[in-house]
C-alpha cells in the first residue's frame, strides 16, 4: 500500500501530505523538504495538525500514545486517510497497548516485513577506498547503559571475561564524557555488540555504528542470518559460530596477533 495524494478534478494530483502527529520522544528535528533530502517531488511532511482534515498519512509513535488513547487524532478518521503505526523499539521495551488494535492502517519499524520497513544498513560499494587501520590501544570494549545480571549478554561478558581482557565503560562500570565516547570507539579492535532484548529484525547502532568507526562487532543477540540482511556477512563475528566464551576469546586473541587476519575477515 502507498500514501497518494488527492486527484483534482482537472486530474492532477495534489500534493501528497504526511502529518507527523507526535515528534519522537518529544525530541524536535527540522523536518526538511522531501525534495532536496531524499529527492522527492511531490510530498510534504508537516507537524501542523491543522492540517489533519488533508492530511494524506498520519504518523503516530507507538511509545508517545497515552493508553487511554486522549493524545491521538479526536477528529473523525478521513476515509482515505492512512493512519501510520510507528515504532522502532523493541518489543520489550515498547508496552503493549490493546486498545490500538484496529486504529491503523500501515506499519513502519524495523521489521523487514512491515509495510514501510526502516533499518539503518550498510552495503559494499563497487568503488572501493583504501582503509587504514587506526593504531589499537584496547582490544575488546564494550559500552554498556543497561546491567542486569539476569541477561543473556551480562551472563556471557561474565564468562568471556576470564579467558580475555574487556574494557567495559559505561553506567553499572566508567561513565564517559562526549569527548571519550568517540576516542574510545576509535582505539577499540573489537566491540561488543551485545543487544539487551533478542527480537526478529532487531539491530540498533550497536552494530553499525562500530563498523562505520574501524572496530569489528562480536555480536549476541540476534541470529547472523538477520545481520546479514544489514551488514556484509565478513564484517562481524557471531557468538554462535563458537562453541563456548573460551573458543570466541581464543579467535579473538588470534586475529589479534595477526593484523592481516584481522584487516581481511573477521567472521
Amino acid at each position: 500500500m502507498y500514501l497518494n495524494g488527492k486527484l483534482e478534478t482537472n486530474g492532477n494530483w495534489t500534493l501528497t501530505t504526511i502529518l507527523l502527529w507526535f515528534y519522537v520522544f518529544g525530541k524536535h528535528v527540522d523536518l526538511g523538504d522531501c525534495s532536496s533530502l531524499f529527492g522527492i517531488d511531490g510530498h510534504s511532511i508537516t507537524e501542523e495538525r491543522a492540517l489533519y482534515d488533508v492530511a494524506d498519512g498520519v504518523l503516530i509513535h507507538h511509545r508517545d500514545i497515552k493508553r487511554d488513547l486522549s493524545n491521538t487524532p479526536q477528529a473523525p478518521h478521513p476515509s482515505l486517510q492512512k493512519w501510520v503505526w510507528m515504532n522502532f523499539e523493541s518489543p520489550s521495551n515498547a508496552p503493549r497497548i490493546d486498545t490500538i488494535k484496529d486504529l491503523f492502517n500501515l506499519t513502519t519499524n524495523y521489521r523487514r516485513d512491515a509495510d514501510i520497513a526502516m533499518h539503518e544498513s550498510l552495503v559494499v560499494t563497487d568503488k572501493p577506498k583504501l582503509f587504514q587501520v587506526l593504531k589499537k590501544s584496547l582490544l575488546v570494549c564494550w559500552i554498556v547503559r543497561g546491567w542486569n545480571p539476569g541477561h543473556q549478554r551480562v551472563k556471557y561478558y561474565t564468562e568471556l571475561k576470564q579467558h580475555i581482557d574487556i574494557s567495559v565503560f559505561v553506567g553499572h562500570f566508567r561513565p564517559l564524557s562526549n569527548e571519550e565516547y568517540i576516542t574510545t570507539m576509535v582505539s577499540c579492535k573489537f566491540y561488543l555488540s551485545f543487544e539487551s532484548s533478542s527480537h526478529v529484525d532487531y539491530i540498533t547502532e550497536k552494530l553499525y555504528k562500530w563498523l562505520l568507526l574501524g572496530a569489528v562487532p562480536v555480536v549476541l543477540g540476534i541470529p547472523r542470518e538477520r545481520c546479514e540482511n544489514i551488514v556484509p556477512k565478513d564484517t562481524f563475528i557471531h557468538i554462535k559460530d563458537f562453541s563456548s566464551a573460551k573458543e570466541l576469546g581464543d579467535y579473538l586473541y588470534f586475529l589479534d596477533q595477526n593484523e592481516e587476519k584481522y584487516k581481511q575477515s573477521p567472521g
